[in-house]
């Protein structure tokens, strides 16, 4: 089997699985140990947060549980990716530059590619399916 993909479309998805398996990974963390993420929280932040910093931990992990999902099957693709980018200039700012900053700014990266790229006609995605049911001479055929 050949996957038939443009090279913007092929991007799409390599950003979209990369994105969303870390957000999954990023939500599932701070679910099973909400504890060992309260260090990361500097100490300023705390008074801020509208609730206690583990409750605001568990919803951070949810809500990068949802956007890993709706990554990973391409629903809303350039939305989710703004908003996980807007997440992650948050972590960058509230965290600053710590073991994990490096990673979180490639994330960032990798979602304002994916913000710019969109679903890029990636059949692979819901976006791509809807875009190509609603525009058929879209459509082209495979090359062999």
């Amino acid at each position: 089997m050949r996957l038939h993909l443009t090279g913007s479309a092929t991007a799409s998805l390599i950003l979209r699985i990369g994105l969303g398996v870390e957000f999954l990974m990023f939500g599932y963390g701070k679910l099973v140990d909400v504890g060992g993420w309260i260090a990361f929280i500097p100490p300023w932040m705390s008074p801020l947060l509208p609730a206690s910093v583990g409750t605001f931990l568990t919803v951070i992990g949810v809500a990068e549980l949802l956007l890993g999902v709706l990554l990973l099957i391409g629903l809303w693709t350039r939305v989710i990716a703004v908003l996980a980018a807007l997440h992650l200039v948050g972590v960058l700012v509230a965290v600053g530059y710590n073991d994990l900053a490096i990673r979180d700014f490639v994330a960032l990266a990798s979602a304002l590619a994916l913000a710019a790229l969109g679903p890029a006609g990636c059949h692979y995605s819901i976006d791509g399916h809807r875009t190509t049911a609603s525009s058929p001479h879209l459509i082209t055929s495979p090359r062999p």
